[in-house]
């Protein structure tokens, strides 16, 4: 936390496996993604259908434990990284997962205007709601080889792999197929042409 501005700070998640090892001590209790823009104008603008929303919107995630804390997470293309933080818990009783996208109090690292719970009928995501109650068995990173000239250098923290036994998690950076920013989706959702160039690191 940076004390004097009263924000969180974010960074990589190889540096901040504190944050990751929360995700083991807890279960989940919801998912939600910080909107920029309501959902309606942003499938419109960017082409995204609503059943895909949740996965492809250009805010953060935000993950609530039943321990309290809430972890957030979003991309750096300037990194080519995934990045987390710790929220201030700011709704202490409230189930995010079960939000309709209506304006209210947001991320602090993040401030925007639309809330959207994975539970949102139109916009949501059933898949990821059935994660929903469990707690993670183990986290990876995947670290993306440089692959090009202006990767060398970068940390390429490119994503998390959050393994609940049955189901797995990605949270990404660049790495879905037609699409080219941070995305939460099943693993099988990574571009074929880009898994050859992913180390595989344990993190928790």
């Amino acid at each position: 936390m940076n004390e004097s501005a009263g924000l969180p700070t974010w960074g990589l998640p190889s540096t901040n496996r504190n944050l990751v090892a929360l995700l083991l001590e807890s279960d989940i209790v919801g998912f939600t993604r910080e909107c920029p823009l309501s959902p309606e104008e942003e499938c419109r603008r960017y082409s995204i259908p609503p059943q895909q929303y949740f996965s492809y919107c250009s805010g953060p995630l935000l993950v609530r434990l039943a321990s309290g804390a809430t972890i957030g997470f979003a991309g750096d293309p300037s990194l080519e990284s995934v990045m987390l933080w710790l929220e201030p818990d700011q709704t202490p009783n409230r189930n995010p997962n079960s939000q309709p996208h209506t304006a209210g109090k947001s991320s602090l690292l993040y401030p925007s205007p639309f809330r959207l719970g994975s539970a949102d009928p139109v916009y949501g995501s059933l898949w990821l709601s059935g994660l929903v109650g469990k707690r993670a068995a183990r986290v990876q990173l995947l670290r993306r080889r440089a692959d090009c000239a202006w990767r060398e250098g970068l940390p390429c923290e490119a994503a998390l792999v959050i393994a609940f036994g049955d189901a797995d998690l990605l949270l990404s950076q660049s790495l879905c197929r037609d699409w080219d920013g941070f995305a939460v989706t099943p693993c099988d959702e990574i571009d074929p042409q880009i898994r050859p160039w992913l180390v595989e690191v344990p993190l928790v």
